[in-house]
């Protein structure tokens, strides 16, 4: 269940009080219907469920991020400005 005064999960609400906040989210993602299947790990980047896994945080600005993150040595599979959804990494 939800603290008091927060909307309840999966709510536009919830959704909009997500993207509102200006401290740091870590939002993780679950493939509901994948307990019974015989796939130990799917990382979301191999066929059939390409692009259903992630990890994703808030950023003020994610080129800026994507570019420092990038430098560090960290390996992207989709930059902001490659595929279908635009501005994100």
């Amino acid at each position: 269940p939800p603290a008091d005064g927060e909307p309840a999960p999966g709510t536009p609400e919830a959704h909009a009080a997500l993207f509102a906040r200006s401290t740091a989210v870590l939002n993780l993602t679950h493939i509901h219907g994948t307990e019974s299947d015989d796939t130990k790990y799917d990382n979301g980047n191999n066929e059939p469920r390409r692009g259903f896994g992630h990890i994703a945080v808030t950023t003020p600005d994610v080129y800026a991020s994507c570019a420092d993150l990038e430098a560090k040595g960290v390996a992207f599979k989709k930059r902001p400005d490659e595929g279908r959804m635009k501005g994100l990494a």
